[in-house]
């Protein structure tokens, strides 16, 4: 996927699991369909936790391949995800996810 994504509609409730649902256009026009799962807070910067809709939805799979984007609100309101470009920083955000995830699990 390229450097960026934004909001193509608006965030709706898929009806199967409550979570909100995003469709985000790529660059190149791509659309994409993620659940958005959380969010968490790394080095003072939050960032979204995102799953594909697909994915989420098939029940045949034992993992999740998730997604993290940095995101940001543009002066118009439109909300930006970022692919977080930082090694670094992505291993850490994805370690957080992760581990916030787990934690809701528990619960």
């Amino acid at each position: 996927m390229s450097d960026e994504m934004h909001e193509h509609d608006e965030t709706h409730e898929h009806d199967e699991e409550k979570l909100p649902v995003l469709e985000l256009e790529n660059e190149e026009g791509e659309s994409y369909e993620f659940v958005f799962l959380g969010t968490v807070r790394v080095d003072d910067q939050d960032f979204a936790i995102l799953a594909l809709l697909e994915d989420y939805q098939d029940e045949d799979e034992d993992s999740l391949e998730l997604y993290t984007f940095h995101y940001s609100e543009t002066d118009d309101g439109t909300t930006l995800f970022n692919v977080i470009e930082d090694d670094g920083l992505a291993a850490r955000v994805f370690e957080a996810a992760v581990a916030q995830l787990s934690e809701g699990d528990e619960e």
